[in-house]
């Protein structure tokens, strides 16, 4: 049995992580890992008796992996971006510093600011921050063959990143800051102008001596649409709450699960499908940790519990307006967000959206198009997920006590119970965040790089 579940955690960790990670050692990891106690059988999907599901005592619960399929290993040839066109050695110029590599929300960010910037006739030579590498090699190679573009050393210099300083450069020097937290540091003397996605931010930051502008950040809104087919799961119940995140503590992971557990039971045709992988730093067993952690808080049998299901593989970003079509609603109450893709991405797709009304999403949920859940307070991080302390030693967070779940338990209620009200909002959280495209949010960085280059 042990073989059985080592071969299997190997194949979890492809799954999860994109195959070209090299930061740990899978069998150092089983060594200090265990299999919780409520998984009954956990085989590899390749094996000829068993499909990769992860079965748990109740047959109404399960929580599951799904298996490998030839499109998942040749992911990085799927998952494309790249510019319309380069134009080399042409005026204006600009650097461009960010995470071009990752498949987070800001990896994206920057690969589409510097390839529409390029398309615009803008020679753009990107300085990467990697953190690590979900792209395919064409969208690397794009990336390489703007870093071999030689601009000079008085063009505007663009830093989109969570840091709140930059270092010396003999041109204009922008932060684009889309940080996450309450309590953001700004070194304004090594600064000459702030971008920032959101209102919220700029009210964050407060009075400076620099100008700050509030250009935020968009979605593929042709992409993102209702009426797709959506991706199929065949264990899902009739209603089908969807939440997409990573699993870190910021997301609010715990909330959700402990107002859906308390709310919900196996005999509510209900199912909670989230969308979720670890950090890249660390593997499966961490979920399974702080799942176990947060269902030993509700007081209810393994028979009891209404159905979960986590699916981990990395999704293309064509794929994802059909997970979202595969939902009835959106929920998840973060607990901070530089802008919240995943909720104005939800809209975009006509699904009514359960979200926490605090950080940039404020600047488009209102009580009138979504259901809203206030935080109770502000707090450091819980240790519950393993964060980078890194990235997030220090940093405030809006919290949710008691109150606040309870309140997240009604509206879930409510949501599959009031189908006409949830569609109304939804039909103006649609028509909301339809102004949120990389159209107008790339016009307004073009044009105010022409303006800082008369």
């Amino acid at each position: 049995m042990t073989t059985k579940l080592k071969t299997a955690l190997q194949l979890a960790q492809q799954r999860v992580i994109a195959p070209t990670y090299k930061f740990f050692n899978v069998d150092e990891i089983w060594e200090k890992s265990s299999i919780p106690d409520f998984v009954t059988d956990w085989g590899p999907p390749d094996s000829d008796d068993d499909d990769g599901i992860v079965f748990v005592d109740s047959p109404e619960y399960m929580y599951r992996d799904v298996s490998f399929t030839a499109q998942e290993q040749n992911l990085k040839e799927v998952n494309m971006q790249q510019p319309e066109k380069i134009v080399f050695g042409s005026n204006p110029e600009v650097k461009l510093s960010g995470d071009f590599t990752s498949y987070t929300s800001q990896g994206r960010a920057a690969r589409t600011i510097a390839f529409e910037l390029s398309s615009r006739n803008i020679v753009v030579k990107p300085e990467t921050q990697t953190y690590r590498e979900d792209v395919n090699q064409t969208t690397i190679h794009w990336i390489d063959k703007l870093k071999d573009q030689k601009i000079g050393g008085k063009a505007p210099w663009i830093n989109l990143s969570k840091n709140g300083k930059m270092n010396p450069y003999g041109g204009k020097k922008i932060l684009y800051y889309g940080f996450d937290h309450q309590n953001p540091e700004i070194d304004s003397e090594s600064i000459d102008e702030i971008w920032v996605p959101s209102n919220w931010h700029k009210q964050m930051l407060g009075p400076l001596n620099i100008p700050i502008s509030v250009i935020p950040y968009g979605i593929n809104v042709e992409n993102y649409k209702s009426g797709l087919e959506p991706l199929k799961f065949p264990e899902l119940k009739k209603f089908v709450f969807i939440s997409v995140f990573d699993w870190t503590a910021r997301k609010g992971f715990d909330v959700l699960l402990k107002a859906y557990m308390n709310e919900f039971s196996d005999s509510d045709d209900v199912s909670l499908l989230m969308i979720s992988k670890p950090p890249p730093f660390y593997d499966i067993s961490i979920v399974q940790k702080d799942f176990q952690y947060i269902r030993e808080s509700v007081d209810k049998l393994d028979c009891e519990l209404p159905h979960i299901e986590l699916y981990t593989k990395l999704v293309k970003e064509w794929e994802m307006p059909r997970i979202y079509a595969a939902g009835n609603a959106y929920v998840l109450i973060s607990r901070g967000e530089s802008f919240g893709y995943t909720y104005c991405e939800a809209a975009s797709c006509g699904l009514p959206v359960i979200a926490s009304y605090c950080s940039a999403q404020m600047d488009y949920l209102t009580e009138e198009n979504s259901y809203l859940v206030h935080p109770t307070g502000k707090t450091k991080l819980p240790r519950l997920a393993h964060i980078n302390p890194d990235d997030y030693a220090g940093k405030e967070f809006a919290t949710f006590d008691a109150t606040a779940i309870n309140k997240l338990q009604k509206i879930m209620r409510d949501v599959c119970e009031n189908h006409t009200l949830a569609k109304s909002k939804a039909d103006k959280l649609k028509k909301a965040v339809s102004r949120y495209t990389w159209q107008e949010s790339i016009d307004k960085i073009y044009n105010r790089l022409l303006e800082v280059q008369k």
